[in-house]
């Protein structure tokens, strides 16, 4: 259901649709609002809460039973690359195979800051200020039904090759291409195998290792943003979950003390740190876009220098933490309205 609708703009919402989103219980009611109805020939009960939170106002729904028909999917066609995600799983000369993968984020970047001045375009049009709290919300739910086409076969997810999209400071993941049960979730996690990146020193916290190749140093406990410059860049080895081998996945991972990084498969990504904002903003709006390719531990030899790959800094993927977030920056701006907001929180 990520990024589907159950009915267009013009069109009138069924029930058990409409009686759910017009529930007027908010969290702190523990109320939630529940509706009879029968699908199928089936007799069915679905129940609807709203909560109040920073990023306004969502709805959670349980019980609404659907079939893939009832839902309208976006229009993924302008989603198309002149890299993608299947050329570099083909790729099979290793030097070439990094330079596509490269490419490959830079196109996604480049996709992302053309949608997000199309939504930007499509809310002006349809009557909305981006300056108020109305305009954001449907910037926002402009830009999360799209969420879909980072999904996209061939072009943006093949094999083990996808996209993420991450906060620079939190490592919280606003996009993972390949598992969207991954959204919302941070980096800070244990890689119980980390690599040897600098040829003397090893940063088994992702989310700090990812600080340390961007800018040098390992971050304090809460890093600082004016430590982050758009346009840092680079690649960076890790263990990860591995798309097509399960085996080599960890099972319950952010349970275990402290929580370990999801998978133990050697991964190297490239990312790059862009500014959003697009000038619209008084101040930077800075997102990390990434994706990685899979390495044979073998590849990873002692002394490998992980800082000098292009002469950039490098970074990582997304994953967990331990505190609930909802985020939605104040758009137009439109660029900070990244993901909808009601995924964009941290779990435990």
């Amino acid at each position: 259901m990520y990024g589907s609708r159950y009915f267009g703009d013009d069109e009138t919402p069924i029930d058990p649709v409409k009686t759910l989103l017009e529930a007027e219980h908010l969290s702190n009611d523990y109320n939630p609002a529940c509706v009879d109805y029968n699908y199928a020939g089936q007799d069915r009960v679905a129940c609807a809460i709203k909560q109040n939170t920073p990023a306004g106002t969502i709805t959670t729904t349980a019980g609404f039973h659907h079939a893939e028909g009832d839902l309208m999917h976006p229009d993924c066609s302008d989603f198309t690359l002149s890299t993608t995600a299947k050329m570099v799983e083909e790729e099979t000369d290793p030097v070439m195979k990094k330079e596509l993968l490269k490419q490959f984020v830079e196109g996604v970047i480049e996709t992302t800051e053309q949608l997000l001045r199309r939504i930007g375009e499509e809310v002006a049009s349809a009557g909305f200020s981006p300056l108020t709290p109305e305009g954001q919300m449907e910037s926002s739910a402009r830009i999360y039904e799209r969420a879909l086409c980072f999904r996209k076969p061939d072009d943006l997810l093949y094999g083990s090759i996808y996209a993420f999209i991450m906060d620079p400071i939190e490592g919280v993941a606003f996009m993972s291409g390949n598992d969207f049960t991954r959204n919302g979730l941070s980096v800070r996690l244990v890689d119980p195998n980390p690599v040897l990146y600098d040829r003397t020193h090893t940063e088994p916290n992702v989310l700090f290792a990812i600080h340390r190749t961007l800018t040098g140093t390992t971050p304090p406990d809460t890093p600082n943003l004016n430590d982050i410059e758009d346009g840092d860049s680079g690649f960076f080895r890790y263990h990860w979950a591995h798309p097509l081998k399960p085996e080599l996945n960890t099972p319950d991972y952010l349970e275990r003390t402290p929580p370990e990084t999801p998978g133990t498969a050697l991964k190297e990504s490239y990312i790059e740190v862009v500014d959003i904002s697009g000038g619209l903003s008084p101040n930077p709006v800075y997102f990390v876009f990434g994706s990685g390719i899979y390495l044979e531990e073998d590849d990873m030899m002692p002394g490998d220098d992980m800082m000098a790959d292009d002469g950039d800094d490098g970074c990582a993927i997304a994953a967990a933490d331990n505190t609930p977030q909802s985020t939605l920056f104040n758009l137009f701006l439109i660029a900070s309205v990244l993901f909808s907001a009601v995924f964009l929180r941290k779990r435990v």
